[in-house]
């Protein structure tokens, strides 16, 4: 009878074991690419681990998409971090880090760039995280802690990494928001650079303002 007991613990033991180890790993991995994400702000920004707070982990996994015919898909791992009191996010692609911290910073630049050089009725940009993720992978592969300056601000609206979707070339779009609208139609272009930039979807904001929608021309 002690016998059966025995084995009937470690039975028990073998199946609890087996049943919380792919648990344990997952938090395991999850907590290592967690503090190599810390690490890699710390580098880059010059700080300590505890000026960062992770306020959400999403893992790396597999899904199906949304086709006709589904397809499976990798995610990449991304982090919700705050710095300075700061939202922000943090993503692993390719083996390395890249986040959107400068986000703010970079529309602000934009919109002074924009009314210096080509209109000064233009108040507002809206810019993706993703046009950045994008701009840093394909301009800057070598260096992974690249911080992006005022300076930049032309070389990054026209940059072709900047203006199409990663992994798959396609075009993409910027919305801008203009205090005169009657400078704008769904007919004309305007000129960043060396670039032009088609004005699509031209129409009434809010806040008194009003959006169009630009891409560059290639």
């Amino acid at each position: 009878m002690q016998k059966k007991t025995n084995i009937g613990i470690i039975v028990a033991i073998v199946i609890a074991v087996c049943i919380s180890a792919p648990f344990c790993a997952y938090h395991i991995y999850k907590s290592v690419i967690t503090d190599r994400a810390v690490n890699y702000l710390c580098e880059k920004y010059s700080e300590e681990k505890g000026a960062f707070e992770v306020l959400d982990c999403t893992v790396s996994h597999h899904s199906l998409n949304d086709d006709a015919i589904p397809q499976l898909e990798k995610s990449d791992s991304m982090w919700e971090v705050k710095y300075n009191n700061r939202r922000f996010f943090v993503k692993q692609t390719d083996g390395r880090y890249v986040d959107d911290y400068q986000l703010e910073d970079i529309e602000e630049w934009a919109v002074d760039y924009l009314q210096k050089n080509v209109d000064k009725n233009i108040v507002g940009i809206d810019l993706s995280s993703f046009h950045i993720y994008s701009y840093l992978i394909s301009e800057y592969p070598s260096d992974p802690l690249h911080l992006i300056s005022s300076a930049d601000t032309q070389q990054l609206l026209t940059a072709e990494s900047f203006n199409t979707e990663y992994g798959t070339g396609e075009t993409t779009y910027h919305a801008v928001y203009v205090k005169n609208y009657e400078s704008y139609s769904n007919d004309t272009a305007i000129s960043v650079g060396s670039y032009s930039f088609p004005i699509e979807n031209a129409q009434d904001s809010d806040f008194g303002l009003h959006y169009y929608e630009w891409h560059r021309s290639y």
